[in-house]
């Protein structure tokens, strides 16, 4: 099984094979930021023991008629079912910290030899793994995901661990369970922007006119909306959260995601339709790690799933199929 990547070869070569105590420590390393699980927001978060949440979608007739002395029963009730998968997904890490003692970053051992107990463990699980596991959540998985079973002894990509927003869109296309909205490709001018916004969400049956959803699109697309907002209503005064609403929609905020980064798509839908299933999700933060001779293994695993409940009630625009 191949090791964890550690890399110090460029700080060996620049600053000796050697370690010299010269004042460096933790914040001598210098790491750019990571992107947090913000796209979550736009989900109910459902915790549960089992590996699929099951609903039923219930349908149901008109009851009303004319009065007549005969006794005319109507009406229906339909039950179908709703299933939301959940996959088992895992973070394993392996490698030698030894490497590290006869370098610049020999601050990150010390002299004991059971090695989980190093410095460097601790900032490896605290800033590179808690931080990068979200990252990887909201930039690969959330809304870009296509499950992919794993093959045997090798490692996958973090976008193959569930079938996330875009594709189940996609997919309910396809099947006609959604009927998209034409808005055409975002135009680059924000004013002519924020009217597509505002025909898009006009074009959403009037029944969920009066009801709070979020429309999420990449955060440029976002920005685009609030500047042409700022232009066609001359309010450049205005706070964030002003800005985020859809004139005569007051219930509706654009929302940029992260997840979205270069797709045109946009979709909506109530917050109580779209859920994040999450079995052990606990786990995502309490790591275990193991000693094995001079090694050090970290790992974890969790189940998590994403679906909409009901498919008529997503809202989403002809673009990005």
């Amino acid at each position: 099984m191949p090791d964890t990547t550690i890399t110090a070869s460029q700080i060996v070569a620049d600053f000796g094979s050697y370690y010299r105590n010269e004042g460096q420590n933790m914040q001598s390393l210098l790491i750019r930021p990571f992107e947090a699980f913000g796209t979550r927001e736009a989900f109910t978060n459902v915790p549960t023991e089992s590996t699929q949440l099951r609903y039923s979608d219930v349908q149901v007739g008109e009851i009303l008629q004319p009065y007549q002395d005969a006794y005319t029963p109507k009406g229906s009730v339909v039950f179908k079912p709703v299933v939301i998968d959940l996959q088992m997904v895992k973070v394993d890490q392996q490698f030698n910290p030894t490497k590290l003692v006869n370098t610049w970053l020999g601050f990150l051992t010390n002299e004991k030899t059971d090695r989980k107990t190093w410095p460097f463990i601790r900032w490896f699980v605290e800033v590179y793994i808690f931080n990068q596991l979200y990252q990887d959540l909201e930039n690969q998985a959330v809304y870009k995901g296509v499950y992919l079973a794993p093959t045997p002894g090798t490692a996958g990509n973090a976008v193959d661990v569930i079938d996330a927003v875009r594709k189940i869109i996609n997919d309910a296309i396809t099947a006609t369970e959604i009927t998209p909205i034409v808005t055409g490709a975002p135009s680059t001018d924000p004013e002519t922007w924020c009217d597509q916004v505002e025909a898009f969400v006009a074009a959403i049956p009037e029944l969920y006119w009066d009801k709070s959803m979020d429309i999420n699109m990449n955060r440029t697309l976002a920005l685009r909306y609030y500047r042409g907002k700022k232009k066609k209503y001359n309010i450049n005064y205005a706070q964030v959260s002003d800005l985020q609403t859809v004139e005569e929609f007051p219930g509706f905020r654009v929302m940029g995601r992260a997840s979205m980064s270069g797709s045109a798509k946009i979709w909506s839908t109530p917050k109580e339709n779209a859920i994040f299933g999450v079995k052990g999700f606990e786990n995502s933060t309490a790591l275990e790690v193991e000693s094995v001779d001079r090694n050090v293994k970290i790992w974890t695993d969790f189940h998590i799933g994403e679906g909409f409940l009901l498919k008529d009630l997503v809202f989403t625009n002809d673009q990005d199929l």
